[in-house]
C-alpha cells in the first residue's frame, strides 16, 4: 500500500507541468544564466549599483529637513507664544540651541507665518520703519532726520543679523 502511494506521488511529479517541475525549471534557468561568463563579469557591477542605490535611499531617508528662522530677534515671551501656536497648528517647530531662534522647515515657512498672522502673532511692534509712524505732527526736520537715521540703522542691523554667515 505504501509503495502505491509513493508510486502515485512520483507519477504526479513526473507527469505534466506541475508546480515542482516549474520550480525546478526556474532553478535550472537561473543556474544556466549564472554560469554565463558575461553574467559573472557583470555581477560585481550590478552588486555595486544595487548597494549604491540602497545607500543613497538610506541617506536621503535619514536627512533632516532644511530649517530656516521664522522671525529674527523675537523677545522670549513672543518666542514661547509662537512655539505654542505653531505646535498646536501641527507645524514641526524647533528652537536653535545656539541662537535661541524659532526654526521651521523651509517648506512650512510661509504657511507658518500665515498661521501666526491669523492669530495676531508676533504682537510686538516693529523695530524698523514702523517707528517712523510715531513721529509727532509738529516735529522739526532735525528730529525727523534723527528718527529716520535711527530707524535705518535698526533695519540695517536687523537685516545683517538675519544673514546666517554674520554672527
Amino acid at each position: 500500500m505504501a509503495e502505491a502511494v509513493v508510486n502515485q506521488d512520483t507519477e504526479i511529479m513526473e507527469k505534466g507541468p506541475g508546480v515542482f517541475n516549474q520550480a525546478g525549471s526556474l532553478v535550472s534557468q537561473v543556474q544556466r544564466m549564472y554560469s554565463q561568463p558575461a553574467f559573472q563579469r557583470s555581477l560585481p557591477t550590478m552588486v555595486a549599483v544595487i548597494v549604491g542605490i540602497v545607500g543613497l535611499a538610506a541617506y536621503l531617508y535619514m536627512q533632516k529637513p532644511d530649517r530656516t528662522t521664522l522671525y529674527a530677534g523675537l523677545p522670549e515671551s513672543e518666542k514661547s507664544m509662537v512655539l505654542d501656536a505653531l505646535k498646536n497648528a501641527g507645524v514641526d517647530v524647533t528652537m536653535d540651541p545656539v541662537t535661541g531662534e524659532v526654526l521651521v522647515p523651509v517648506v512650512d515657512y510661509h504657511s507658518a507665518r500665515m498661521t501666526l498672522a491669523a492669530q495676531g502673532l508676533p504682537s510686538s511692534s516693529g523695530t524698523g520703519y514702523d517707528q517712523l509712524d510715531s513721529i509727532q505732527m509738529g516735529s522739526s526736520r532735525s528730529v525727523e532726520a534723527a528718527k529716520l537715521k535711527q530707524t535705518q540703522e535698526m533695519e540695517l542691523a536687523r537685516s545683517i543679523s538675519e544673514i546666517e554667515l554674520v554672527i
